[in-house]
């Protein structure tokens, strides 16, 4: 078990956002993170869906990206809940420096700061996520920038899928990865070892 990917649900519960706050961060698709060219890459093909409000945020990177116009600021970790609670489709993108690079295993920590915020995910796919999530019912992912642009076009338009899935995703978490549920375990192993 790997403790640092787990969540503490208090720090992610929903808090009610004033009028500026859901102004701030509504809109179709949302991305928290770094900026690297790949990410760069899938983003700008993203942003080509016609009608799209898709907002970027994270370091200062992307303000020297040609996505410039779409970066929002850092984030802080409540700031962070608001946005995946008011998205409706939250982007994960693991950091790999090409899109040719291999699909590698292990997870960020976003795989469950998302649903722990309530938030719908559609993330790249990586090894070990079937161990975590049932993808298609608690998690979405893609493999190809193709099918990403699908699923963005399909969930956006199917709200009660979303929802379903985003429900299932949070309730999973607060099930299975939370800080008490991992430190139970690694216990349970040391008691029975």
């Amino acid at each position: 078990c790997n403790i640092s990917m787990t969540i503490d649900p208090e720090r992610y519960k929903q808090r009610p956002l004033t009028n500026e706050e859901v102004f701030k961060y509504s809109c179709d698709v949302c991305f928290v993170g770094a900026f690297d060219q790949n990410r760069e890459r899938i983003l700008s093909k993203v942003k080509e869906i016609e009608g799209l409000n898709l907002k970027i945020f994270g370091w200062i990177g992307w303000k020297k990206s040609s996505l410039v116009s779409l970066y929002h600021g850092p984030l802080n970790l409540e700031q962070m809940v608001k946005l995946y609670g008011c998205a409706k489709i939250c982007l994960n993108i693991n950091g790999r420096n090409k899109s040719t690079d291999p699909v590698m295993n292990g997870v960020s920590l976003k795989t469950f700061e998302i649903p722990a915020s309530s938030g719908f995910q559609i993330s790249d796919y990586r090894k070990d996520v079937d161990d975590l999530f049932k993808i298609g019912e608690e998690i979405e992912i893609f493999r190809s920038d193709d099918e990403l642009i699908d699923k963005i076009k399909f969930y956006l338009s199917h709200e009660e899928e979303r929802n379903k899935i985003a429900k299932a995703g949070h309730e999973r978490v607060l099930r299975d990865h939370t800080l008490d549920k991992r430190v139970k375990e690694i216990l349970d192993s040391i008691q029975t070892n």
